[in-house]
C-alpha cells in the first residue's frame, strides 16, 4: 500500500482557524460523565497509528498513515446511556455528521491527530478529524469539537442533500445515486 501526500481540500466555509489555546472537544449528551478536553488531554490518551483510506464519492481516494485515538475510549470514558444510538459530530465549520453508536464503537474508528508522522495538516482537519475506515468522507468530519450522544436518528449536512446516513464504501446506495443524479438530472426509481 502507497501513502499519499496530498489529496483534495473539501470543506463547507472554508478552513478555520483554530487556536489551540483556546481549544476544547466537548462530549455530552446521553452520558453519565460529560467531559471537556483540551489538546494536551487528549494526546495523553492512548493512540494506535494506522494505514486507512479516505474515499470521496466524487470517485478521488488518498491512503494516508493516521495517528489518533480510538473514539471507543473516549466513549467509555463518558460512560454512554442505554438508550443513546447515535454519536453526532459537530465542526468549527458548522458542519455536523453522525454515526450509529454501533459503527462509533468500531476499533477502526478515530479521532486523528496525525497524519503521515506529522500534526495533522490544518487544511485537513488539526487538531481533530475523524477517520473511519470503511466510509465515504464525508463521514470523516474535520475540525470537531463537540460530540453529542442522542437517542434517535441524525441527518448532518450532506446526509440532508440525500447523501446515505450509513455511508458504507462497499454499500453505496444513495451516494452512488445522489452523485448520479447531480451529473445526469433526474433519475426515476
Amino acid at each position: 500500500m502507497t501513502i499519499g501526500r496530498k489529496f483534495p481540500v473539501v470543506s463547507i466555509k472554508g478552513i478555520p482557524e483554530i487556536d489551540l489555546d483556546n481549544f476544547s472537544l466537548v462530549i455530552n449528551g446521553l452520558v453519565e460523565k460529560p467531559i471537556t478536553l483540551n489538546y494536551s488531554d487528549l494526546l495523553s490518551f492512548p493512540s494506535i497509528t494506522r494505514n486507512i483510506m479516505l474515499k470521496c464519492v466524487d470517485g478521488w481516494s488518498f491512503v494516508g498513515e493516521w495517528t489518533g485515538i480510538p473514539l471507543r475510549e473516549l466513549l467509555e470514558e463518558v460512560e454512554i446511556k442505554h438508550n443513546a444510538k447515535t454519536i453526532v459530530f459537530y465542526s468549527a465549520d458548522d458542519y455536523s455528521t453522525s454515526l450509529s453508536l454501533k459503527d462509533s464503537l468500531r476499533e477502526n474508528v478515530l479521532l486523528a491527530y496525525k497524519l503521515n508522522g506529522q500534526p495533522l495538516p490544518r487544511e485537513h482537519g488539526f487538531p481533530l478529524r475523524l477517520v473511519v475506515e470503511g466510509k465515504y468522507g464525508y463521514k470523516w468530519i474535520k475540525w470537531i469539537t463537540h460530540i453529542r450522544i442522542i437517542r434517535g436518528r441524525y441527518r448532518g449536512y450532506w446526509e440532508r442533500q440525500g447523501y446515505s446516513n450509513n455511508a458504507d464504501i462497499n454499500k453505496p446506495g444513495k451516494a452512488k445515486l445522489y452523485k448520479l443524479k447531480r451529473i445526469y438530472g433526474k433519475i426515476k426509481g
